[in-house]
C-alpha cells in the first residue's frame, strides 16, 4: 500500500466515523422527540378544599416521564386570579394508589434535577422510581414540619416584639451566651449623629418612607456590633443588633421614638413616626443620615443607568456573597450581612439580617446611671426561644 492509498483509507475511515456520529446524534433527537410524544401530559384538575378555596393538582404516576408546567402559577388562573395553593399527586402503580399529595413548589428542586428537557412553559420530567417517589415525600414532609416549626416559633416571638419595654437582663441575653456570637463592625462613620432605623432594601430606599430619630448624638464613629446565634438544627440567626456610642453599661432602656418629614411641593414638616422600623426585605440597619442622603444619590444613578435591573439581585447579592465566603461559620449561605460602602461618597451602611425576617422591630435607648445614651439596640429575637432555634 502506498502512502497516498493509505492516506485515502484513512480519509474513508473518518468519514465513517464521522457519519456513525451524525447517525447517533440524530437517532439521539429522534428519541428525545419520541420521548416527549410518549410523555403523560399532566393537565391541572381542580378542586376545592373545605373552606371552598380553589386548589390545582398535576399528577405525576411511578417510572412515568410527564410533561410538566414550570411555573404553573403563571400559566393557569380561575376565574382570572391566580391560584396560589397548588400541589403534585404522586400515583404508585405497584401500590396501585395515590401515596402523596405534596405542595408544588416545594418539589421543584427534584423536578429540576430530573428534568429530561425543558421546553419553556414546560418541562419533561422523567419518571422516578417507588423510592424515589417516597423519598421526595419524606424530604418534603420534613421541610413542611421545619416551616411550621418556625412559623410557631414566629408567633410566639411576636408577643415579645409587641413589647414597649426591655430590661438590661433580655439585652444581656441578646449578646452574652453560650449559643452566642458577636461580629463588629469597628468605627462606622456617624457623620451628623442623626440616626435612622430601616430596612435598608425596602424602606430605606424611599425617602418618603425613612423616620429620623428624635435624639442624636454626638457626630464620631462608633461600633456597629451583631448578635449571631448558632443551633445545631437551624441555620445561624442575627438576634440582636446595636451601636455603642460610650463604654459605660446601660442599666435602663426606652423607646427610641423618630419622626416622618412630610408635605408637598417642597414644603416639608415633621410628623410623629414610630418607635420601632418595620421591614419587609429581611434586613436592618443603624446608619447615619448623611450616609442615607448619600445612598438615595447612589440609588438615583444607578436606576437611571439599570432601568430594568434590581439592586440586590443585580448589584448588592454579590456584596453579600462575598461576606458569606469571608465569615462562612457566622452566616447562612449567600450572606447575611454586609459593610456597604456607598459608592461615590465617604459614607457606609451596614447592612445585616433581621432575626426571623420581616416584622416590626422595637428600637430602644441605652441609658448609664446618669441617664446618659450610651447604645441604640435592637433585639430581633425573644432571647427565651434560644433553646428552640
Amino acid at each position: 500500500m502506498g502512502l497516498f492509498d493509505f492516506r485515502k483509507k484513512k480519509q474513508e475511515e473518518t468519514a465513517d466515523v464521522n457519519q456513525n456520529q451524525n447517525e447517533q446524534v440524530n437517532a439521539a433527537k429522534e428519541k428525545e422527540a419520541d420521548r416527549w410524544s410518549l410523555a403523560h401530559q399532566a393537565n391541572p384538575q381542580a378542586y376545592q378544599d373545605s373552606n371552598g378555596a380553589p386548589f390545582l393538582v398535576f399528577t405525576v404516576t411511578e417510572e412515568t416521564d410527564t410533561i410538566l408546567p414550570m411555573d404553573p402559577r403563571q400559566m393557569y388562573k380561575i376565574k382570572g386570579k391566580e391560584v396560589r395553593d397548588i400541589r403534585l399527586g404522586l400515583v404508585s402503580t405497584s401500590e396501585d394508589q395515590v401515596i402523596g399529595d405534596l405542595p408544588f413548589y416545594l418539589c421543584s428542586e427534584t423536578l429540576a434535577v430530573n428534568t429530561v428537557e425543558s421546553r419553556p412553559p414546560f418541562a419533561l420530567v422523567r419518571g422516578m422510581s417507588l423510592e424515589e417517589m417516597k423519598t421526595l415525600i419524606e424530604e418534603v414532609q420534613a421541610e413542611i414540619d421545619a416551616r411550621m416549626e418556625m412559623q410557631a416559633l414566629f408567633a410566639e416571638n411576636l408577643d415579645f416584639l409587641s413589647r414597649d419595654e426591655i430590661t438590661p437582663e433580655v439585652v444581656t441575653r441578646a449578646f452574652e451566651g453560650d449559643d452566642l456570637e458577636t461580629y463588629t463592625f469597628e468605627d462606622v462613620s456617624f457623620p451628623t449623629g442623626e440616626l435612622i432605623a430601616a430596612d435598608p432594601i425596602s424602606y430605606l430606599q424611599d425617602p418618603d418612607s425613612t423616620g429620623y430619630l428624635r435624639q442624636t448624638v454626638a457626630p464620631g464613629r462608633y461600633p456597629v456590633t451583631i448578635s449571631i446565634h448558632h443551633s445545631e438544627d437551624n441555620p445561624v440567626r442575627i438576634v440582636g443588633m446595636r451601636v455603642k456610642f460610650l463604654p459605660q453599661e446601660a442599666v435602663s432602656y426606652t423607646l427610641a421614638e423618630d419622626y416622618r418629614l412630610v408635605g408637598d411641593e417642597g414644603e416639608e414638616h415633621e410628623e410623629k413616626g414610630y418607635s420601632g422600623f418595620a421591614v419587609e426585605a429581611g434586613m436592618a440597619t443603624f446608619c447615619d443620615r448623611q450616609a442615607a442622603e448619600s445612598y438615595w444619590e447612589f440609588l438615583d444613578e444607578w436606576e437611571e443607568e439599570n432601568p430594568d435591573g434590581n439592586l440586590y439581585d443585580d448589584y448588592l447579592a454579590d456584596l453579600f456573597v462575598q461576606s458569606y465566603e469571608e465569615h462562612p461559620d457566622i452566616q447562612r449561605e449567600g450572606g447575611d450581612f454586609i459593610r456597604f460602602a456607598v459608592p461615590g461618597s465617604e459614607d457606609e451602611i451596614v447592612m445585616a439580617a433581621s432575626g426571623f425576617g420581616d416584622g416590626f422591630y422595637g428600637m430602644f435607648w441605652g441609658q448609664d446611671a446618669d441617664g446618659k445614651i450610651v447604645e441604640l439596640v435592637t433585639v430581633f429575637i425573644d432571647p427565651d426561644l434560644y433553646e428552640k432555634l
